[in-house]
C-alpha cells in the first residue's frame, strides 16, 4: 500500500531504524514432537501452529508501529522506523548552523519513539505468549481423547532488539524482490537475539 500510494521509492536509504528478531527455543524438539504424533499429517498441524503464534506475535508489532521484514521458519525480524521519510541531509550542514541543531533534535525524538515503541512490541509479546501458553493448555486438555489427539505445545521465545543505521530497500531479483534492512545494526540485532539462548534470558536489548 505504501508503495502504491509512493510513500516508499525503489531507491535504497540510509535510516535509523530500531530492528528486532524472534525465534522459538526448541523448535527442531517441537518438530520432532509434531512428527511422531500425526507422521505424515504433522507437515499440517506444524503450519497451524505456528500461523496462530505467528498472528499473535505480528499483533504486537503491528499495534505499535512496527512493520514485519521477513519470517523464516519460526523466526520473525521487524522494524521500527523504515517507513519514516527522515532525511539525515542534517548531518551535511555545518554546526554553526541552527537548523542543524533542531533537525538532529528532532530525528532524535523520532529515534527515541521506534525504539520505545519497540520495546512496548517485546513486553506485548511476552503477554500475548502467556495468554497463547494457557490457550494451548487448554485446548490440549480438550482434545486429549481423541484417537490422534491434537495438541498445541508450551513454547518458549527469545527476542532481541538493536538500535542503528541500516541501509533500507527493495532487494532481490526481476523475480523477486522484498524490502528489508541490512547493516551492521540489523547483524548486531540477531546476535543479540541468539545471544539470548546463553545468557538464560527472553530478552535482550
Amino acid at each position: 500500500k505504501a508503495v502504491i500510494r509512493k510513500e516508499i521509492d525503489f531507491d535504497a536509504h540510509l535510516k535509523d531504524i530500531t530492528i528486532f528478531f524472534s525465534d522459538i527455543r526448541g523448535f527442531t524438539a517441537i518438530s520432532d514432537g509434531f512428527s511422531k504424533r500425526f507422521g505424515e499429517k504433522s507437515a499440517g498441524e506444524i503450519i497451524s501452529f505456528l500461523n496462530d503464534y505467528m498472528s499473535r506475535m505480528v499483533n504486537c508489532i503491528t499495534i505499535t508501529g512496527g512493520n514485519v521484514d521477513k519470517f523464516e521458519g519460526d523466526a520473525i525480524m521487524a522494524c521500527w522506523g523504515v517507513l519514516r521519510n527522515d532525511s539525515l541531509d542534517f548531518e551535511m550542514l555545518p554546526d554553526s548552523d541552527p537548523e542543524k541543531a533542531v533537525l538532529a533534535q528532532n530525528h532524535a525524538e523520532h529515534v527515541k519513539e521506534d525504539a520505545i515503541n519497540a520495546i512496548r512490541a517485546v513486553v506485548a509479546m511476552r503477554y500475548a505468549l502467556m495468554k497463547y501458553n494457557k490457550d494451548a493448555a487448554l485446548f490440549t486438555e480438550e482434545h486429549k481423547n481423541e484417537v490422534m489427539a491434537q495438541y498445541k505445545p508450551h513454547i518458549r521465545i527469545g527476542c532481541g532488539l538493536n538500535s542503528g543505521r541500516a541501509t533500507v530497500g527493495f532487494m532481490g531479483s526481476y523475480d523477486k524482490m522484498e524490502f528489508t534492512s541490512i547493516g551492521d545494526s540489523v547483524n548486531l540485532a540477531s546476535r543479540t537475539e541468539a545471544s539470548n539462548k546463553p545468557c538464560g534470558t527472553d530478552g535482550l536489548i
